[in-house]
């Protein structure tokens, strides 16, 4: 089983890392004092994660979050007893109506899903 390492250190002490080219590129730094977490971009350089091309998705997201950006491509909730399901052309999600009753509790349903 393979390990992740994450080195430790406040700002200040892997800034002077860097001034002292003592970081690796691909690396993980967790920044301390502010429980960040960064990746060596050289020796002498690095990047907080969420500045590493990352989108944080409660400041950098506005309307709607298409499905090829892990979003459902819709702008609204459906209504109480609605399911989200793919449309019959397959290309959309939407909402439909729940006939199984699972929605309201009345019957536990069990789901299989094939992998692979």
């Amino acid at each position: 089983m393979a390990t992740i390492k994450v080195k430790r250190g406040t700002r200040s002490e892997i800034n002077t890392a860097a001034s002292a080219s003592g970081l690796n590129q691909g690396e993980l730094y967790l920044i301390t004092d502010e429980d960040v977490l960064a990746v060596g971009t050289s020796s002498s350089t690095y990047e907080d994660v969420n500045s590493a091309g990352l989108t944080n998705l409660v400041t950098d997201v506005t309307g709607t979050l298409p499905i090829a950006n892990g979003g459902t491509g819709l702008t609204a909730l459906g209504s109480a007893g609605q399911v989200l399901k793919v449309n019959s052309a397959g290309n959309a999600l939407e909402y439909a109506t729940d006939n199984t009753g699972a929605a309201s509790g009345a019957d536990p349903v069990v789901m299989a899903i094939a992998l692979g």
